[in-house]
């Protein structure tokens, strides 16, 4: 038997360098920037049941319906997710 995948709209935040229209609900669930190396990029700490996750500039911070947050790497949400509109 085969399965598709139910319709579900998240909320989904793309990283950027400045986070200046970030939403609000992002700020409280994240930690902070963070360089995890002299030579490497600048890394975005967050917080997920399965542990603390990092994401950089480019990726997607996804506030799912269960109010569950985690990272996705842009190749990945974008193969996964498609605008559904603004709320």
């Amino acid at each position: 038997m085969r399965y598709r995948k139910k319709p579900i709209e998240v909320e989904a935040f793309r990283l950027r360098r400045d986070m200046v229209d970030a939403p609000d609900w992002l700020w409280g669930l994240v930690g902070e920037w963070s360089a995890l190396s002299v030579s490497g990029p600048r890394r975005l700490r967050v917080d997920t049941p399965a542990g603390v996750m990092t994401a950089g500039v480019g990726d997607y911070i996804v506030r799912e319906a269960t109010g569950e947050v985690r990272p996705w790497s842009a190749a990945a949400f974008e193969a996964a997710h498609e605008p559904a509109g603004e709320r």
